[in-house]
């Protein structure tokens, strides 16, 4: 891939494939996500992220993130990254392979 296309490339780099076999967790407000979401994801809204944390560790591997559009996200990977959490935010549930 050359460089400039690397560089605009849109979506995450992961597959519909890797998505079904891990847990999706978007961390949107309850009132975002009732008004659409990816499939089977779980919803555990930011502000909730600790409070989940036994939880979230028993969840199916590897761990994906999502939120609106990617900050959420982005804050709640590099908390659960501290906690020892492997995971990857991949942006706006929209953006999330199907």
């Amino acid at each position: 891939m050359s460089f400039f296309s690397n560089l605009f490339k849109s979506g995450p780099d992961v597959t519909p494939a890797e998505v079904a076999r891990g847990t999706l967790i978007d961390v949107r407000t309850p009132g975002e996500f009732r008004q659409g979401h990816y499939p089977n994801s779980v919803n555990i809204p930011l502000d909730q992220i600790r409070l989940s944390l036994d939880k979230i560790k028993l969840f199916n591997q590897p761990i994906f993130l999502c939120c609106a559009s990617g900050g959420r996200g982005s804050q709640a990977q590099r908390w659960l990254t501290n906690q020892g959490v492997e995971c990857r935010n991949l942006g706006g549930w929209t953006d999330v392979p199907r």
